[in-house]
């Protein structure tokens, strides 16, 4: 009995056959044929994330790689080499929510890891949820926050809850936020046992073959010394051991989110430990479901490391922007133009929140209240600009506004942003806040290979959010409902 890859040779040999005999009929189906073998639906994505993955630090250290990770994704893949995302303020929740849905903070709600809730003046991790009880841990987490569906959602919905979706990272947020709201499973590592755990919002027990990988981990003390790359990359072979995972031709999914900021490891071990478990991950894969029919996408949240140099010792331009400092002296001359009141409510990061009920008990015009607030604000040293939420939702486009307006949720985010100049600190002192501000790009790959991709390098920039749609087109299922983006050129007939 032939198979289907058998049929289809015979009658691609036939076809080639009958060239001699119509040319122009026989190409035409021939070529459909083929376009159809190329861009068949795989049977397992792996979306693989890297936080703060470098370009540069890839290729610093490629004399060192094996060829079975970084050297095949550069040589066998699809390699946009000039990947960014649409918004400002990276951080690697944001980032990888926009992974996920193919949209941005705007619409997906993730602006940052934590952010200040206005009811309750207190910061909130970006995926905690008091609904849902903490598996193994005492961490109660879910997707709630995440305002938008994700490529993992709409397979769920696209194959009616049959395809199969699980997401592993050393921390919460990462691991929710890539596995969205329809999966089976999202597991993170404990910060003190490196063990396996999750949320009550996926199922009310952890599936029995992870509680057996966590009986046999051994003691906190011991596994702190492990690589938590190397334990994220050791579950996609138990992925396949445990359960069906791409035993079908129904698309399947698997999120892992590794990472690249490790300060007490030297750069060149990081990235060489890295090489080694990438490709142990696409070599478990593909002798499992087969090398063409398995999709690997490759990223990074296009964060960075902070640096802790003193810039004075080598006289580049720097200084510590207080915000808790300005806050306070907003609130002086607000009180000095409208009367007594709390009319700061909070800062958090580089945001300031007004009180919002003072400014309209006192029926004061917002419009007024921002300019004078502008005024004052560009009077302090280090400040570069600062905006409105009025400004950046209806002012004129600019580029570089159109990544701020990216950025902000209306819901979340403070009235004012304030943009505080490159070189400088921004330091809040109530809750010891410090951040360096760095505009300078950090240059980061999108790489996709398998599944008959065209391998070759693309230098046109691109934008992260196009990948969910990509992973749209090649499943054959709707995009996530807010992603507004174009499949990026993979294939033979599209990559021209």
């Amino acid at each position: 009995m032939k198979t289907k890859s058998g049929l289809h040779s015979l009658l691609v040999e036939q076809l080639h056959e009958l060239v001699r005999c119509a040319p122009l009929l026989a190409m035409v189906i021939l070529v459909g044929i083929e376009t159809q073998a190329e861009t068949r639906k795989p049977r397992i994505v792996v979306n693989i994330t890297v936080d703060g993955l470098r370009s540069d630090l890839i290729d610093a250290f490629s004399s060192l790689y094996d060829g079975g990770g970084f050297r095949l994704l550069m040589e066998k893949g699809r390699v946009f080499s000039n990947a960014e995302y649409p918004n400002d303020n990276l951080n690697r929740a944001s980032s990888i929510a926009t992974l996920s849905t193919g949209t941005v903070p705007y619409d997906h709600g993730i602006i940052d890891v934590q952010w200040l809730d206005r009811n309750t003046l207190r910061h909130v991790y970006c995926v905690e949820d008091a609904v849902f009880r903490g598996l193994n841990t005492t961490e109660q987490y879910s997707p709630s926050n995440l305002s938008v569906s994700t490529i993992a959602d709409e397979l769920k919905v696209a194959t009616k809850g049959a395809a199969i979706v699980y997401s592993f990272a050393p921390t919460g947020d990462a691991a929710v936020l890539n596995a969205g709201h329809a999966a089976d499973g999202a597991f993170w590592l404990d910060r003190h046992s490196h063990q396996w755990v999750s949320t009550s919002y996926y199922g009310d027990e952890m599936p029995t073959w992870i509680n057996a990988i966590n009986s046999r981990t051994q003691s906190g003390a011991q596994t702190a010394l492990v690589d938590v790359n190397r334990i994220v990359g050791d579950m996609v072979e138990s992925c396949f051991k445990y359960t069906t995972i791409g035993n079908d031709e129904i698309p399947d999914y698997l999120a892992l989110t590794l990472t690249a900021l490790q300060p007490n490891q030297e750069a060149s071990q990081i990235y060489c430990n890295l090489d080694e478990i990438i490709g142990n991950i696409i070599t478990t894969t593909e002798s499992n479901v087969g090398q063409d029919n398995a999709l690997f996408i490759f990223t990074s949240t296009g964060t960075a490391e902070e640096e802790i140099v003193d810039l004075d010792e080598y006289r580049i331009p720097t200084g510590n922007f207080y915000i808790n400092r300005t806050a306070n002296l907003l609130n002086m001359m607000l009180m000095a133009v409208y009367g007594h009141g709390s009319y700061v409510e909070a800062v958090s990061g580089n945001q300031i929140y007004l009180n919002r009920k003072l400014v309209e008990e006192k029926q004061l015009n917002m419009s007024e209240v921002f300019d004078r607030c502008h005024d004052l604000l560009l009077q302090s040293e280090g400040v570069k600009d600062a905006y409105s939420a009025q400004r950046l939702l209806q002012g004129a486009w600019t580029p570089a506004i159109s990544k701020l307006r990216n950025s902000y949720n209306t819901r979340l985010s403070g009235d004012i942003v304030v943009q505080v100049a490159p070189g400088w600190h921004i330091v809040n002192e109530d809750d010891n806040y410090r951040k360096l501000v760095r505009e300078s790009c950090v240059n980061f790959p999108i790489i996709i290979y398998g599944l008959g991709v065209q391998p070759g390098l693309v230098e046109t920039p691109v934008s992260t959010d196009c990948i969910a749609a990509t992973l749209a087109s090649v499943m054959r299922i709707r995009a996530p409902n807010a992603c507004r983006s174009k499949a990026l050129p993979i294939f033979a007939e599209t990559a021209k």
